[in-house]
């Protein structure tokens, strides 16, 4: 009788998720619409009695994320797209309830839906976005990426603030004069699209994360994390 009760309870959640999800898609914008679907696999994954539901209930989800991240990406809203691929890989991560990725969390984040991403990004820009791009302009630039390098050679590399900030500068994200040897001025994800906008010779700009998506929100943080996912690029053969 308890289970009974048990899963009764799931059934009416999912009626109860599933009605909301499509009652908002007829009065909110794609944006909107992401932000309640994200809400309901926070709110099904607290529910431990059906762990099997909860994956049926939440791959639909994320195939419309992804379907949202394609159709912003079509239409080149750059910065709903760059939301929407946070929030993805948040959601592939299992990071929902955190709201940011950790270097470790790049370290084993899923090649199939890196793939899947860089493609969408790379497509629908022209070969001007996507994790492949920058790693390819982080390559060209002479910078190390060696997939099989030793623990110390890698947490050197990740200190290297002089290569970070010569890439920061060269895909928009960083403002820095020539001849600066101080940090710079970190460029926002509005002031980025604008200037994506304004510059069509600008390329690596997105995706990126907001540095609150990331656990580490000093510059130190940020070169490790971004050294990470570029590096995690080349394994997944980006």
């Amino acid at each position: 009788m308890k289970k009974k009760r048990i899963r009764l309870g799931v059934v009416v959640l999912l009626l109860t998720v599933i009605g909301t999800i499509f009652l908002g898609a007829l009065t909110k914008s794609p944006f909107e619409e992401m932000g309640t679907e994200v809400k309901a696999v926070q709110l099904l994954s607290k529910n431990n009695t059906e762990s099997e539901l909860r994956k049926q209930v939440k791959k639909p989800l994320t195939e419309d994320l992804y379907v949202q991240l394609e159709n912003s990406l079509k239409s080149q809203n750059w910065l709903a797209a760059n939301t929407q691929t946070s929030q993805l890989m948040l959601n592939i991560a299992k990071k929902e309830k955190e709201q940011y990725l950790t270097p470790d969390d790049i370290n084993s984040f899923s090649c199939r839906d890196l793939q899947r991403l860089d493609r969408l990004w790379v497509a629908n820009s022209h070969n001007r976005f996507g994790f492949s791009v920058q790693k390819e302009i982080w390559i060209k630039q002479g910078n190390p990426l060696d997939i099989k390098a030793n623990p110390a050679i890698v947490e050197s590399r990740e200190n290297d603030y002089k290569t970070y900030l010569r890439f920061a500068k060269s895909v928009g994200w960083a403002s820095v004069k020539d001849n600066e040897t101080t940090r710079g001025e970190y460029i926002g994800i509005d002031d980025l699209t604008s200037r994506i906008k304004n510059d069509p010779n600008l390329r690596g700009s997105l995706p990126v994360f907001d540095t609150d998506r990331i656990a580490y929100t000093f510059w130190r943080g940020w070169i490790r994390w971004t050294y990470r996912l570029l590096l995690r690029s080349r394994e997944c053969g980006l």
